[in-house]
């Protein structure tokens, strides 16, 4: 009985999905994609006919093939569009960057660290003008057609008309003026000139830094050598009258007398004391060395 019951469930669930499938074709055909019915419908059509729901269902599939379609070619704009908009921005922050690094380099004659570390370090000077159109002022290879190349790329970064920073016009009449001045020889010379004189202020300053380091250097050696000879007398003495005390002690044994003070004193210092027989070592030498260089400098 059970089962006969769930069975008859089972085809009125079956019934039921089938009317509703049926429906929903019949409803495809009567209306079309804006909500309006749908006036291409010939008079005979048999909603009923298995002809007529294979074709609603070929049409239903074509349909959802072109929304496919549709929705591809929509996704290939977006992502064409968004490509088109990172390689834009991409442009115009090397634009922001170019101005920036214009406007740095002009600020100062001095070599920039990062850039021109090896010449940092020496002291040299490498010029605003030099450093905004990125040649090197001491190299033998730079000439007119250098210069004329690089101010060529340089004026395509930095002319207002294409860059789009708020400082490219500002930038783009740094770099004309560095570009007119190295090419005139008048102008070239006389740059030339104060970049040697800030060369040699740099030398002199630092060798007056170098000198100063050195006498500083040799007053703090000579106090720590002092100090460090001092503090090695001391032990060294102490030590020593240590081992005289203990040299004192003595045992009777049936009325001879023996010193034992030293031995139990090298024990001692060989279990526990290992410390400051390596201290009493280092003060020993270190009294050796001064008796050396007094002795070479004729002091004794």
């Amino acid at each position: 009985m059970n089962r006969l019951l769930l069975c008859l469930v089972v085809l009125m669930l079956l019934s039921i999905v089938s009317v509703a499938v049926e429906t929903e074709s019949t409803d495809e055909i009567l209306f079309d994609k804006a909500g309006g019915l749908n006036t291409d419908i010939p008079n005979d059509f048999d909603f009923n006919s298995s002809t007529n729901k294979e074709n609603t269902t070929d049409s239903r599939e074509n349909m959802n093939k072109d929304n496919m379609v549709d929705y591809e070619e929509e996704l290939k704009q977006k992502q064409a569009e968004a490509l088109r908009q990172r390689k834009a921005d991409g442009k115009k922050q090397e634009g922001k960057n170019a101005v920036k690094r214009t406007i740095q380099a002009a600020s100062t004659d001095t070599c920039d660290w990062k850039v021109q570390p090896i010449a940092f370090l020496k002291g040299e000077v490498c010029g605003s003008h030099y450093k905004v159109l990125g040649i090197d002022r001491k190299s033998k290879l730079t000439d007119k057609a250098k210069i004329k190349k690089k101010y060529r790329q340089l004026s395509l970064q930095l002319h207002p008309d294409k860059n789009p920073a708020l400082d490219a016009e500002d930038a783009f009449n740094v770099l004309q003026g560095a570009y007119d001045c190295i090419l005139n020889e008048t102008c070239k010379e006389e740059y030339d000139q104060k970049l040697i004189a800030i060369e040699d202020q740099i030398f002199q300053t630092r060798q007056k830094f170098k000198k100063l380091v050195i006498d500083k250097s040799i007053i703090v050696i000579n106090q720590a050598h002092y100090y460090i000879s001092l503090a090695a007398n001391r032990i060294y003495q102490f030590g020593m009258n240590v081992w005289d005390i203990v040299g004192e002690w003595q045992v009777t044994i049936f009325d001879e007398s023996y010193p034992l003070g030293r031995p139990l004193a090298v024990l001692f210092l060989l279990w526990k004391g290992q410390f400051l027989l390596k201290l009493h070592a280092l003060s020993y030498v270190i009294i050796r060395i001064n008796y050396e260089i007094a002795k070479a400098r004729g002091w004794v």
